[in-house]
């Protein structure tokens, strides 16, 4: 079933009416709850029936998991996080549920609770170890739980910077797991390590493992990427990402692997050669919205005369995409620096990637492009301030919208400064009225204050003690 969610107004209210009716029909259909759920909350921020209708979805399918992850996911999403996690320790209390597992030890880890979350998992490493030394063959799924309850370990090492705990345990996955996830999550996490050692031999050595392997992720690409060029091995990238290009069938892929290898020529001056496979991505379809902006910029650093015809009509192409338009930096080699400063930070080289983005401000004081960098290399190191501080500065640019409001009022929630919050995403409404990520920021600022209480009208996604 598709369900339309650029609808209009009356189109979704009679789309939402026809889901009322096959609910109705058939209440255990579980995606029937999660598009009603969708079109309440991410296209109206109506919290009441997004709260109604996930309690209707645990009371009509109270043993089915399906359920019960749909409605914690809606408490997470609507900011009762305190609610969500005790929902998920109930359903791994009550019947082990492996899904609610890794869903709570992620949001612990967000959250920066690394204890809290690897103690979760030990615990559910050695219960699962201890039942199957009864089981004689030991199912698939069995072997892809242990897997995956690993791979959040070695996850939450490498965040942790306990780098030689985590490379046992991705060493060991990489060695007998069958699952591509696995192998694939696992290979990313090794090449940052590596990169962070220094141990560029090794990811040679990974790299032609890897390349024998059926199916390859985005991520992987991304990360293979910034790595080799980090290492100035720009030559040996080409080659390799082109292999791989040749062998996959998947049209997501080879768009990830065109777009960086345009990333990997600009950043080694070789322009023509960045403008060749540019031509290439724009011809998968559909567009990968990404190539419109690399089209545009390289637009403008042409070099003969500019065109300013052509300026424009690749600038209205990467607003018809909804991407966000920053004027460009004056120079082609600030224009690199940015680049290579999201390569920097991508990889966990934070203070040099700020020394990257600051080098920019040095020249080129108000560029709107380097302050969103630096908000967003503040987010990555979750100082909040920081980052409030820099979505203003590109606000003072004249770069005002109401995404970046919106931003700012994320930033202020994560700082439990609810009030300030709220004033953002009011902002956000001055400037584009019909703001749903406003409306919806609002709502949640309101509930983690406190302000919000349901706890008796849906007993179901709020059990009482």
């Amino acid at each position: 079933m598709v369900v339309n969610s650029c609808a209009t107004t009356d189109e979704g209210e009679i789309q939402a009416q026809y889901l009322e009716e096959k609910i109705h029909e058939n209440p255990h259909i579980i995606e029937l709850y999660m598009y009603l759920i969708d079109y309440h909350w991410n296209e109206n921020a109506d919290l009441r029936e997004a709260l109604r209708i996930a309690n209707e979805c645990v009371r009509n399918n109270a043993n089915k998991p399906k359920a019960h992850l749909l409605a914690v996911q809606t408490l997470f999403n609507t900011g009762f996080a305190k609610a969500g996690e005790d929902f998920l320790r109930r359903r791994i209390a009550e019947q082990k549920n492996f899904d609610a597992l890794l869903m709570l030890s992620s949001k612990l880890r967000e959250q920066g609770k690394f204890n809290d979350a690897r103690s979760l998992l030990s615990n559910a490493l050695a219960s699962e170890n201890t039942g199957n030394e009864n089981i004689k063959k030991v199912t698939e799924a069995d072997t892809t739980n242990l897997e995956l309850i690993n791979l959040e370990l070695a996850r939450l090492d490498f965040i942790d910077r306990k780098y030689d705990s985590a490379l046992k345990i991705l060493n060991a996955l990489m060695k007998n797991s069958m699952n591509m996830h696995v192998v694939n999550a696992s290979a990313v996490l090794l090449i940052k390590i590596f990169v962070q050692n220094s141990d560029f031999e090794q990811i040679e050595d990974l790299t032609k493992l890897m390349l024998d392997k059926p199916k390859l992720t985005s991520e992987f690409i991304e990360v293979l990427t910034y790595a080799y060029i980090y290492n100035k091995q720009h030559h040996e990238l080409a080659n390799n990402l082109v292999k791989i290009y040749k062998k996959t069938q998947d049209v997501e892929l080879k768009q990830t692997i065109m777009f960086q290898l345009v990333l990997n020529e600009i950043l080694r001056d070789k322009i023509d050669d960045a403008r060749r496979y540019l031509k290439v991505g724009l011809e998968l379809k559909p567009v990968f919205s990404p190539f419109l902006i690399f089209d545009y910029y390289l637009c403008i650093y042409k070099a003969d005369e500019k065109d300013e015809d052509e300026i424009e009509a690749r600038r209205e192409a990467m607003i018809s995409y909804d991407l966000q338009y920053f004027d460009a930096p004056e120079s082609f080699d600030n224009f690199k620096s940015i680049l290579y400063g999201n390569l920097l930070r991508y990889l966990g080289f934070y203070e040099l990637a700020k020394e990257t983005y600051n080098k920019i401000l040095e020249t080129e004081p108000d560029s709107s492009w380097t302050m969103l960098a630096l908000a967003e290399l503040a987010l990555d190191q979750k100082n909040f301030t920081d980052a409030v501080f820099w979505y203003f500065k590109v606000n003072s640019t004249g770069m005002q919208n109401a995404d970046l409001y919106c931003q700012i009022g994320d930033c202020q929630i994560k700082s439990e400064e609810y009030d300030k919050a709220i004033d953002a995403f009011k902002l956000a409404q001055n400037q584009y009225p019909d703001s749903i990520r406003a409306k919806k920021g609002i709502v949640i600022a309101h509930v983690m204050k406190g302000e919000r209480k349901f706890e008796t009208a849906y007993p179901y996604i709020f059990p009482l003690d």
